[in-house]
Parts: C-alpha cells; sequence; structure tokens
C-alpha cells in the first residue's frame, strides 16, 4: 500500500503483495476510506494511512467476520498454534524500524524474557487484569475488589483512564513543563498488571512532539469513559508498547510483554 509517498509491503512467509505466484488469502475484510466528509481537521483527513484492518479479538467481528488470523489459519498459511501478531515500536516519532509480524517472535527486537498475562474471560477486547497504577508510594488504583481492566492498544497513541483517576494521577505527578525542561524531575510510574510491575519514567509517559523544530511536552494520560459494559477501564498505547514489546496471542489467550530492545 502507498499514500503520500509512504509504502508499506505486506509479507506472509515468503510472499509479498508483488509476488503474484503466491496464492491469495480470502475471508477476511479491510475497511477503506476513499472519500471523508465533515471537519477538515479530522483524522481521516490529516493521518497518513488508506484503510483499518482489525485485530481484535472475534467477539468484536461485524456480523461474524473472521479475523485475518484465522482466515491464514483455515487456508493453511500458518499454523492455528501461530495464531499470534507481535509489535516492536521505535521510540521516536517518524522513525524507521517498527515491525509487525505474524505467527514469529523475533528474539531480536527484545531483552530479557516475555511474560505472559491471561486475558479477562468474557471481556469484550483484549483486556488484562489491572492490580494497581503507582506514583511512589501512592496507589490511585486498587483493583483487589473491584476487577479492573487494562487493555493494550497500538490504535491509541496516549495512554487513558476513567476521569476521575487521571486526575488525581495528574495531581501527583505535577506540572508537565512545556518546553520539556523539567522531565528528569517527573516521578515514575508504576502499572502492575496481575503482580508484575511495568515502569514508566517521565519521559516516557510524556507526550512530546516537534512542531517547527520546536520540541513541545504534554501530559501523555488523559480521561475517557468507556461503555459500562467495559467496566473501569485504562488503555496502554503506544507510549507504553514502545517500551515494551508485546505479543497479542490468540491460541493461548494471552499477552506478553518484554523489554524491547534499543534501536
Amino acid at each position: 500500500a502507498e499514500y503520500m509517498g509512504f509504502q508499506d509491503t505486506l509479507k506472509l512467509g515468503k510472499c509479498d503483495a508483488s509476488d503474484l505466484s503466491c496464492e491469495q488469502v480470502n475471508d477476511f475484510f479491510f475497511l477503506g476510506a476513499s472519500c471523508i466528509s465533515g471537519d477538515t481537521d479530522g483524522i481521516f483527513h490529516v493521518s497518513r494511512f488508506d484503510g483499518v484492518m482489525g485485530l481484535g479479538p472475534s467477539t468484536l467481528s461485524i456480523d461474524g467476520t473472521k479475523t485475518i488470523l484465522q482466515s491464514l489459519a483455515d487456508s493453511g498459511k500458518i499454523q492455528q498454534s501461530q495464531r499470534f501478531f507481535t509489535f516492536f515500536l521505535t521510540p521516536n516519532a517518524n522513525q524507521a524500524g517498527s515491525v509487525f509480524s505474524i505467527g514469529k517472535i523475533d528474539q531480536s527486537l527484545f531483552t530479557g524474557s516475555i511474560v505472559y498475562h491471561k486475558l479477562i474471560d468474557n471481556y469484550p477486547h483484549w483486556g488484562l487484569r489491572l492490580g494497581k497504577i503507582c506514583v511512589g508510594k501512592t496507589c490511585i488504583v486498587d483493583c483487589e475488589i473491584q476487577q479492573c481492566a487494562v487493555v493494550p492498544d497500538t490504535g491509541t497513541s496516549l495512554i487513558s483512564g476513567p476521569q476521575i483517576l487521571v486526575d488525581r494521577l495528574h495531581s501527583l505527578i505535577g506540572d508537565v513543563d512545556e518546553g520539556c525542561k523539567n522531565l528528569q524531575n517527573l516521578p515514575t510510574l508504576r502499572f502492575y498488571i496481575d503482580d508484575h510491575e511495568y515502569l514508566l519514567t517521565g519521559s516516557e509517559y510524556v507526550f512530546q512532539i516537534q512542531d517547527g523544530g520546536q520540541l513541545s511536552c504534554g501530559h501523555g494520560i488523559f480521561g475517557m469513559e468507556m461503555p459500562p459494559s467495559f467496566g473501569s477501564m485504562w488503555i496502554l498505547g503506544d507510549l507504553f508498547l514502545k517500551k515494551y514489546f508485546s505479543v497479542f496471542d490468540v491460541d493461548k489467550n494471552r499477552i506478553g510483554f518484554a523489554l524491547a530492545a534499543k534501536k
């Protein structure tokens, strides 16, 4: 696919989109957007993509449409045990080298071991059990009594959670200097998934953007209310996934994280 000078090549095993001798994979759909009416500042006007290929669980499929992983397995392109995909995201904007793969784990993209977490039963998304979120010795969320969910999502740039809890988190973190001068002084943020701790430093959870050669910063955590069926839900977007290599395993009903390799 090519758009605005960017070009991506999809490869499945030894085949890619330019090799006409390779068999096609049928029975899944790519949602393209060729003409969008509405606000010219909207996402489809400013984003550099041609459409959306969903990677959510089958429970989110429209009208029972097969997921791409199930279509690949049913057509023999991958084994049932290979129904997983991975993400490695480069840490900087416009930096080449991010990797999305299906059915294979590239050991060079992470350090240490992958820690796996089972999905929440019957949850409508890639939901994991959130234990707590802490800043220093203060924890704003304790989910031992009421179940809380956390969803890793490459379609979200930042980190989101219920507004009242995000407001408290901001008060504990303090102000983020717009000129990015106090990143080293910001406290470390700790997410506990099951009982495993994941750390984000100030420079990792702050949103940084280059505009005309000028670097500016702001809180990378924002409030967003979800439908009641999702419960108390947090979304770990690209700020988290840039630090942690991720494995979404349909076959074993789990998600794994490991510290991403530095590229």
